[in-house]
């Protein structure tokens, strides 16, 4: 398993004219676990949108690795980035092994189908 470095500059995410998160700094240290504890309401799963660009940040920068992840194609910051949401779903009698093959596709291309090594990750 790789690991990367995931960081922010000065970011803020919002929603219209409410500032949820303001110019926040953060850098996640490498293969570590590091949990976001904080009250109901206080931006947790906002950031995690925000991390995982599913929400665009108002100002600043989310970095992987160094790189801004808006300027990432999206098949690339899948490739490195993945999120799993705290009320997470999948289509009924779908396997936890089908559900990670899925999380493989990123990795295929049009000439590249499954291989040994995505048998190997799954």
């Amino acid at each position: 398993m790789t690991r990367h470095e995931l960081a922010t500059r000065d970011l803020s995410l919002g929603y219209g004219r409410i500032t949820i998160i303001d110019e926040l700094a953060l850098s996640l240290p490498t293969g570590q676990v590091t949990a976001i504890v904080g009250p109901n309401g206080c931006g947790k799963s906002t950031l995690l949108a925000g991390l995982a660009r599913l929400h665009a940040p108002s100002h600043g920068a989310v970095l992987l690795d160094g790189q801004d992840i808006q300027q990432l194609p999206a098949r690339e910051l899948a490739r490195r980035l993945a999120l799993l949401p705290q009320e997470a779903s999948a289509p009924e009698g779908l396997t936890v092994a089908e559900l990670v093959r899925f999380g493989r596709q990123p990795h295929q291309g049009w000439l590249r189908q499954w291989s040994a090594e995505d048998q190997q990750v799954v």
